[in-house]
């Protein structure tokens, strides 16, 4: 593993919190300061990794080797004092390892650098500072807070990851995603651009937007119509079921209740997708369980008047819109509740409680305090419900009528028709529709939420 060696390391924050500053020849010192602990301290406050606990071995491939005072290290939770002399023989802090800094005074986590504009945090505006000191120039990072103990200020250590060490993690994937998947899809967008000869059947390659016009024909129309309108209905009854849910897993459920409860919420996707389907196929056919159990308690006629109705009904619940409707809701159900209850985790308990102290009621505190705050899970959750029922073709083809979503039709002319162009162009369709629904989305925070 690579060895990182840090000359030295300024922390500047907008806090009333002493700064950490660290000196040595070189980074090196032979002497720290009792009241000097990477894991907080009142007067001195040094970062981890430092370089102050490397010594000089030229016996080790990096010539340096770990030599931790007994007094950097914290106790555990048996109040018993880690030994520095486990890692004596390390040749070095990891490369992997970010940058940590606690306060006791807790942290502002408020104007801190994010990820996804690193480039603030070498302008003077930035509250962290990180200098390479063998050059004096600014390190490219950006900070974020430890959110396990988020309700414990005192506790919450502050993380700087430099960019470069990002850049080197995410490049593999980066490169996966840019060739395999963004390449697919240049690819797919390029077949739209052609058209199928009506004489030979063959594809022409000419640039042409001939085949786009083919979506607006009512047929097609009325696919894209149904599709969006099942993926919208989906997403709304999976928030209304998954809200409760997820609310009483945060708010009231602990230790072997909330465990009980992931358990619960989790398990269905241990099982393969389509056991799960075709579960549901028997359980709503015509002989199924649902069926049975309607007419032992005589509601035969509720469910009789129920597929009687035009376009959701059918000859049966697995044989109709509202089997499919049923089915995707309890497919993609966990995927709702689990953003939404990572949001109301992450409300603060202080927050409820002043808002008490206030004097408002507990249906106010809900509307106006939870709720908002709720916001991002929620908008989180129905990116996945609303993008994967509008992309499914698996669960329409075995529960439900004749009539088509767009993942059949894309199967049909990729297969069966062979119209290769056409299956492109609706492939496109859940993109465009997708790419105008994460912009609505990002607005209402969601991606802070995944």
């Amino acid at each position: 593993m690579p060895s990182i060696r840090l000359a030295c390391t300024l922390v500047t924050l907008a806090l009333s919190a002493p700064l950490a500053a660290c000196g040595g020849d070189g980074g090196l010192t032979a002497e720290i300061p009792a009241e000097c602990n990477p894991l907080g301290g009142a007067g001195c406050i040094t970062p981890w990794p430092w370089s102050g606990y490397l010594v000089d071995d030229a016996s080790t491939a990096t010539g340096v080797r770990l030599d931790i005072p007994e007094n950097a290290l914290p106790a555990n939770l048996d109040g018993k004092a880690v030994s520095g002399t486990l890692y004596q023989d390390r040749d070095g802090f990891s490369a992997a390892a970010p940058m940590l800094v606690a306060f006791e005074t807790g942290i502002d986590g408020a104007n801190l650098v994010h990820y996804s504009n690193y480039a603030a945090s070498i302008t003077d505006e930035s509250p962290t500072v990180i200098i390479d000191m063998s050059t004096g120039e600014r390190v490219v990072h950006f900070a974020e807070l430890n959110q396990r103990s988020v309700n414990q200020p005192d506790r919450q250590a502050l993380y700087l990851r430099p960019a470069l060490l990002l850049l080197l993690l995410l490049t593999p994937p980066i490169l996966w995603l840019g060739i395999v998947y963004l390449g697919s899809l240049f690819a797919l967008l390029l077949q739209s651009f052609f058209y199928i000869d009506g004489f030979t059947g063959l594809v022409v390659r000419e640039f042409t937007l001939r085949t786009y016009a083919e979506l607006f024909t009512p047929a097609n129309i009325a696919v894209i119509q149904r599709t969006a309108g099942m993926a919208a209905l989906v997403t709304v009854c999976a928030a209304a079921i998954a809200f409760p849910i997820a609310y009483y897993m945060a708010r009231f459920a602990s230790g072997r209740a909330k465990a009980l409860f992931y358990l619960a919420v989790m398990l269905p996707l241990w099982s393969s997708y389509l056991v799960r389907v075709y579960a549901w196929k028997l359980l709503l056919a015509k002989e199924g369980v649902v069926t049975w159990l309607l007419a032992k308690l005589h509601l035969t006629w509720l469910l009789d008047g129920v597929l009687a109705a035009p376009v959701v009904g059918g000859p049966s619940l697995s044989l109709s819109y509202i089997g499919t409707f049923l089915v995707f809701v309890y497919i993609w159900l966990p995927y709702m509740i689990l953003p939404i209850e990572a949001a109301l985790e992450r409300v603060p308990r202080s927050v409820i409680e002043a808002s008490a102290d206030l004097g408002a009621r507990p249906g106010a505190t809900f509307r106006r305090v939870i709720l908002p705050l709720a916001v991002p899970g929620v908008a989180a959750g129905s990116i996945f419900t609303f993008s994967l029922t509008l992309g499914d073709y698996i669960i329409p083809t075995i529960i439900g009528n004749s009539r088509p979503f767009i993942g059949m039709v894309v199967l049909a002319h990729q297969g069966t028709a062979g119209n290769i162009p056409l299956a492109a162009a609706f492939a496109v369709v859940p993109i465009a529709i997708m790419a105008l629904y994460l912009a609505a989305a990002k607005r209402l925070g969601a991606f802070d939420a995944l």
